[in-house]
């Protein structure tokens, strides 16, 4: 009874780091990013002179880094192209923020 036990944890851990594994390295994830959103934004400041040319280029700039910073198995889309569904939704740098860097979320985890 004890062997039999004892196999079955074993088994269940194995099974259960396999699937993890798959998911953070194999598996393909869906990401939205609100581009448009994104883009009011930073126009809306620029155009009320919150936010200055560097910075409005700053920002256009960490677009691309935001974006290039997923993993390498995650498919990132235009959040109007995406009707329903759970995916992860990227956040794009607020043009005032302090720090100036964009929040890159680690990569979501399948359910």
């Amino acid at each position: 009874m004890k062997n039999l036990i004892v196999s079955i944890l074993i088994s269940a851990l194995f099974t259960a780091g396999g699937l993890w594994y798959y998911d953070r390295h194999y598996a393909t994830h869906i990401a939205v990013f609100d581009m448009n959103g994104y883009l009011n934004t930073l126009k809306n400041d620029y155009v009320t002179g919150k936010l200055s040319r560097e910075e409005l280029e700053r920002c256009i700039a960490e677009l691309k880094t935001l974006v290039g910073a997923q993993s390498p198995n995650t498919i990132t889309l235009l959040k109007e192209v995406v009707l329903s569904g759970k995916v992860q939704e990227l956040e794009g740098s607020k043009p005032n923020e302090a720090s100036g860097r964009a929040k890159v979320p680690p990569p979501p985890v399948s359910k």
